[in-house]
């Protein structure tokens, strides 16, 4: 009887060890799985933010290249603002309407200083419009860029007159000494007034008028200082 009791107490103590054991195991795997389950969402909320991160470089790097292409442009606008001044200031020299300064030439004209007269009449000792005019063309043809007349700008549209005892230039009323001040290759503008047979020539050395040419490296040709008239002028719309 008492080994019938062992027997039984041996079979019931192996029974609550085999539980143990499977309990012990089913714990395992659910601990297993569960891991398994938490390592997943870990790895899906990697991926998210993964995919935050890369969405965000994406904006950054659209954004970058705005940037730069803004900045391209504004480098593009300041280049054609630059060529764009720069073509205004061409403009606006070729009009005459900016100070000018470089190599050129001045000269001093003035009437006969002398008590005897030259020519027949005592015309013939004062310096007419015709003679500026003249030598004006002659500093033209020697390739003068800018040119003035007792601070008058000469202009194409430069009227060269005489009115009475003073000569008119752009309606301003100019009287002797005249001075010309003229941009250009100096060599060339000293042999247009200066060579045998010109005009400033023939004026010093034939009627003895007071004539006198220097060269210089800077020589200031003032604007023009008047408004240009336009009254019948008008733009030809698609015109070249």
């Amino acid at each position: 009887m008492k080994k019938h009791i062992e027997s039984i107490g041996w079979f019931l103590l192996c029974i609550l060890i085999v539980s143990l054991i499977i309990t012990g195991f089913r714990k395992a795997e659910a601990e297993k799985i569960n891991l398994e389950k938490k390592r997943e969402e870990e790895i899906k909320l990697e991926k998210i933010s993964l995919k935050q991160n890369i969405d965000e470089l994406k904006l950054s790097i659209i954004n970058k290249k705005e940037q730069f292409s803004s900045l391209e442009d504004s480098k593009e606008n300041k280049s054609l603002r630059n060529t764009m001044e720069k073509q205004l200031q061409v403009v606006k020299e070729l009009s005459g309407y900016s100070d000018l300064v470089g190599p050129g030439i001045y000269i001093s004209i003035n009437d006969n200083q002398s008590n005897h007269i030259v020519g027949e009449t005592v015309m013939s000792d004062i310096v007419h419009d015709s003679d500026i005019l003249s030598i004006i063309n002659d500093l033209k043809v020697a390739g003068a860029e800018a040119i003035s007349i007792n601070g008058e700008r000469v202009l194409s549209t430069t009227g060269i007159n005489c009115g009475g005892p003073v000569i008119l230039v752009n309606q301003e009323s100019l009287t002797a000494p005249f001075v010309i001040k003229a941009i250009g290759d100096p060599k060339l503008l000293y042999a247009a007034v200066t060579a045998k047979g010109t005009t400033a020539y023939i004026l010093k050395n034939v009627y003895e008028l007071s004539l006198f040419v220097r060269t210089s490296e800077y020589i200031l040709v003032p604007r023009y200082a008047h408004k240009l008239r336009e009254e019948y002028i008008n733009v030809l719309e698609g015109g070249e």
